[in-house]
């Protein structure tokens, strides 16, 4: 059973169609990426695929669970989503904006300082920890950003 299936998705804003029968799944291991040009759909896809826009045809299974009107709470929090720039202040750090995320999916202070650095650690920058996300260049944010999305993944701590 893939842990994300997508068949015949398709959603519409009036005339305009952002997403045309689209179909994939992501199987337990694989990443992920939805790449194109501007107005190709990547956004709309994952809107409804979190549930934060419904489409107007196809099915989305997540962890075998239908998620028509987005994944149930149990499956939503594990999922690692890496929007294109970070929507957080500049003065705060690597590791500060992670411990905050962790802290928001339920960890303890303690497991959210451990998941921070860890979760930087999978993505290889570690030095990144106390620096200021101001100062960081579009690639560093990045890789905070892809830490983040691993701070679903629990039992990877």
């Amino acid at each position: 059973m893939p842990l994300l299936a997508v068949e015949g998705l398709t959603k519409r804003y009036g005339r305009v169609s952002a997403v045309e029968n689209l179909s994939f799944s992501l199987e337990r291991g694989e990443i992920l990426g939805l790449i194109g040009p501007n107005g190709a759909g990547k956004t709309t896809t994952m809107r409804c695929i979190l549930g934060l826009a419904r489409p107007d045809k196809g099915v989305i299974e997540v962890m075998g669970r239908r998620a028509s009107g987005g994944p149930p709470p149990e499956v939503a929090s594990r999922i690692g989503f890496t929007p294109e720039t970070p929507q957080a202040p500049g003065w705060l750090s690597g590791c500060e904006l992670l411990e905050y995320l962790a802290l928001m999916e339920g960890y303890s202070s303690l497991e959210a300082r451990m998941a921070a650095r860890r979760s930087l650690g999978m993505v290889g920058s570690e030095d990144l920890c106390d620096k200021r996300l101001s100062a960081m260049s579009k690639g560093e944010r990045k890789r905070v950003l892809i830490a983040q999305a691993l701070l679903s993944e629990r039992e990877l701590y």
